[in-house]
Formats: C-alpha cells, sequence, structure tokens
C-alpha cells in the first residue's frame, strides 16, 4: 500500500488491467477516482449495516436486545472489513481513511460510521446502565469499533503469528465471532470499570 499521494493513475491502471486513459475518461482524474471509491464502499456497507441499526433502534426499549442488537452489528462490521470476496481491500480502505484522514474520510464517515458509532455507544450505553454521553461509554465504543479495524489494518501481523490466510469465510467467521463474543462481554459489565484491567502508575 503506497498510499494516495504515492499512488500513480499508471499504476492503478497496470492493477485493474485497464488502459491510463480510461481513468481519465471515466473519472476525470485520480482524485475523481478516489471519491468513486469511497462512495461505492459507504454506500455497500451502509446498505447492510444501516438498516440493521433502523431496525435495532425500533426494539431500543427492551435491554437483553440492546445486547444482541450490539453483538450483532459488531459481528456484521466486523464481516465488512475482512471480506473474502475483495480479500479485505474494502476494509483495508476504510481503516486507512479513518488512521490518516483523506479526501474520502467525510464520505465514509457520513456515509455510514458516524450512524455506526452514534448507536454503538447507544446500545452499550442502554446495556450497562450508562448514559450514551458519558466519555467512559464513548470510549468503551470506540474500542470495540477499533477492535473490529485492528484485524483489517494489521491482517499482516494475524497471519504472521497464526499462519493462516486471513481472507477466507472460515476465518472471517471465526474472528467474527470472536468480536461478537468482546462485545457480549463489554455489555454485560453493568458496572465496566477499566481500571479494573489498566489500573493507573502511582
Amino acid at each position: 500500500m503506497r498510499g494516495y499521494d504515492a499512488t500513480s493513475t499508471r499504476t492503478i491502471a497496470s492493477a485493474a488491467h485497464a488502459n491510463q486513459a480510461s481513468i481519465r475518461y471515466h473519472f476525470a482524474g485520480k482524485e475523481e477516482l478516489y471519491l468513486a471509491v469511497a462512495n461505492a464502499v459507504a454506500e455497500k456497507h451502509g446498505n447492510v449495516l444501516l438498516p440493521m441499526i433502523m431496525r435495532s433502534r425500533r426494539d431500543f426499549h427492551k435491554r437483553a436486545t440492546s445486547r444482541n442488537d450490539l453483538a450483532e452489528i459488531m459481528a456484521a462490521f466486523t464481516r465488512q472489513l475482512l471480506d473474502a470476496a475483495d480479500a479485505g481491500a474494502g476494509g483495508m480502505f476504510v481503516a486507512r481513511e479513518l488512521l490518516t484522514p483523506g479526501i474520502g474520510f467525510p464520505i465514509l464517515y457520513h456515509g455510514y460510521i458516524r450512524e455506526l458509532h452514534e448507536h454503538v455507544t447507544t446500545l452499550l450505553a442502554r446495556a450497562t446502565a450508562r448514559l450514551p454521553r458519558a466519555s467512559d461509554v464513548i470510549i468503551d465504543a470506540h474500542s470495540l469499533l477499533g477492535a473490529a479495524l485492528g484485524f483489517a489494518s494489521m491482517r499482516r501481523v494475524l497471519r504472521q503469528r497464526s499462519y493462516r490466510p486471513t481472507f477466507t469465510e472460515e476465518r472471517v467467521e471465526l474472528v467474527a465471532g470472536r468480536i461478537a463474543a468482546l462485545t457480549g462481554y463489554m455489555s454485560e459489565q453493568r458496572a465496566w470499570s477499566p481500571t479494573a484491567i489498566a489500573p493507573r502508575r502511582s
């Protein structure tokens, strides 16, 4: 991954087995192509997650449902990031834009990340009897989403450590299951205390 600035249209065309002139013909240049990719990823991911979020909001009054919905949404998000169909390319795109925001960040953020982040926070707060605007709940929700994103951005580390390919359906389901289990654990901790895990140094 060379990044946006270091990747030329010639390199893109070569990787896509296309004529370099076709990029300018269809997209007018590299920036428009990049924005088109951001829109496509946001639409693809949003089309799965946003209906789940809307359905979850309808049943929000049930605390047990909040826990189940939270685990289901986190598992779905993980599957998107590690999609075997594109060898995780979409997930890497999302992870890169969230880590080092570029021109695609506003599209991804407003297209589905904001709704996802807000609803995961709301569900976690509901499940653990906390206020959704409390800073500790927001951080806990962020850590859950970050755990899923870690599999996209650190996929080479996982492969080196486990000596197994990351992007097979079996492997993706295993990771999604572990993220769901972590989500379930966090959503059952009504008196969640980070200091119990990482006490401050004196």
